[in-house]
């Protein structure tokens, strides 16, 4: 015997949100409609289960978190100077009979510090290997790191990561050698940190290689005159 089966639509008082990504020190808005309110009102918790706004009415003392819209079928906030623990998973929720809810995963990228280079501190001379480190921290997820002498990318740098005391973020470190020719005198080795946090720009330091030249030992000429 077979039965027919029902069709279940999504209830109209069910609540729709969206996932949000971004960069610490950032700003977010966190946005939850709705169809069918049924005559109740939205609310906004954090991970914590913090209410932040229940409708127009602000719950949690944080003057980073702001109203930005709320209506009967709309609350809308916004967190500015986002940090790496507001990180996590809001529950925006309706109090109908029974109470529906829906999550909104908030992910926030550690944006990379400022590159340093380390390793150079005196002119190499001609035909040794030139070794430089370039150290990023708080990354998260880990950064990328490129080397170049002049416009040229400088291929076969080892990076390795390792996390941060906050357990977070990362630092990222990059060993490059190369030999160095007279014709790399004054020419400049830069890092570049990329990352997605920064789509459209990168975090670079440079140095310039003073280079030693080997001159060909010049044998002096004595000239007698008069004889």
């Amino acid at each position: 015997m077979f039965t027919k089966c029902k069709n279940f639509e999504i209830p109209t008082s069910q609540p729709v949100t969206s996932d949000v990504l971004v960069a610490t020190g950032g700003r977010m808005t966190l946005t939850c409609t709705v169809d069918d309110h049924e005559e109740s009102s939205l609310q906004w918790s954090n991970p914590a289960q913090q209410t932040l706004y229940f409708g127009e009415k602000r719950a949690l003392r944080d003057n980073r978190i702001q109203l930005v819209k709320s209506t009967k079928n709309e609350l809308s906030i916004s967190i500015s100077n986002v940090a790496l623990s507001d990180e996590g998973e809001y529950t925006c929720s309706i109090f109908t009979m029974p109470v529906r809810t829906a999550k909104a995963m908030v992910t926030v990228l550690g944006v990379p510090q400022e590159p340093q280079i380390i390793g150079y501190d005196r002119p190499i001379r001609e035909n040794q290997n030139a070794e430089l480190r370039c150290t990023t921290s708080g990354s998260k997820p880990a950064a990328n790191i490129r080397w170049y002498k002049g416009p040229e990318e400088l291929e076969g740098a080892r990076n390795s990561e390792t996390k941060d005391a906050n357990g977070k973020t990362f630092t990222v470190v990059s060993l490059i050698s190369f030999p160095v020719t007279k014709a790399d005198d004054q020419v400049e080795i830069t890092c570049t940190v990329g990352h997605e946090s920064m789509p459209n720009t990168f975090k670079s330091s440079s140095q310039k290689l003073q280079v030693l030249c080997k001159c060909p030992f010049l044998i002096p000429m004595i000239v007698i005159v008069g004889w």
